[in-house]
């Protein structure tokens, strides 16, 4: 029901199947304090009288499909996540682009010259993922202890203690936005989140608008 904007800890999480960064969202509900020594969330599948999921009328099939087999075969620790997330990347990245490419080749075989008009290099996609803005010294200095003492720390329980400390400086500086406006520097993550780093801000961000949306801007990996 609460996604986000709210800071409130539950025990367990029940959630439909979404996109793998959704699900990653999801799991900061639960024993986000630390109170408790595990916390569970359990996700499944609704679907409709004729078996069709309702996730994929909210985020699309492809990335339902990908989540699914991201997720197949089991349980999953916290430590899993940085894993999870890049490999769903990949997989997002790698269907777009072949989808494109046949549709691309269909339409030179059939002479749809109007179609291949159309063509851009970075596709549209539903899903959003976070991104800390390197905005300031300050915004460097919160990065650089968010590496030291949550992403290379090996003991959860310390990671989530460490992640506590500094999580609403950490915050002040994360946006979400969609994962088309990331593709220029979204090879560089640590643990869940994506990095803008300061000497490329001017290039991504601006102070009043947030992330620029120019087309022109982005990078085909």
């Amino acid at each position: 029901v609460i996604e986000a904007g709210v800071d409130i800890d539950f025990d367990r999480v029940y959630r439909d199947i979404a996109p793998v960064d959704s699900i990653i969202q999801a799991c900061g509900r639960c024993n986000r304090n630390s109170e408790r020594g595990k916390g569970l969330v359990h996700v499944f599948q609704l679907t409709d009288e004729r078996g069709n999921l309702f996730a994929s009328h909210i985020y699309g099939g492809i990335h339902i499909d990908i989540a699914n087999r991201v997720f197949e075969g089991g349980t999953f620790e916290e430590k899993d996540f940085p894993d999870l997330f890049q490999r769903y990347l990949r997989e997002v990245r790698n269907k777009i682009s072949q989808d494109r490419s046949r549709e691309i080749w269909q339409s030179i075989q059939n002479l749809n010259f109007e179609k291949l008009d159309t063509f851009k290099l970075i596709m549209d996609l539903p899903n959003y993922v976070d991104v800390f803005v390197e905005i300031d010294e300050k915004a460097s200095r919160i990065w650089e202890r968010y590496e030291r003492e949550v992403v290379e720390e090996k003991d959860l329980r310390i990671k989530k203690m460490n992640y506590l400390k500094i999580r609403r400086a950490f915050r002040e500086y994360v946006v979400s936005v969609p994962i088309k406006s990331v593709k220029g520097f979204i090879e560089d993550t640590k643990g869940n989140m994506v990095r803008l780093r300061r000497e490329r801000v001017n290039d991504y961000y601006n102070e009043e608008t947030g992330m620029k949306r120019d087309e022109s801007s982005w990078i085909m990996l």
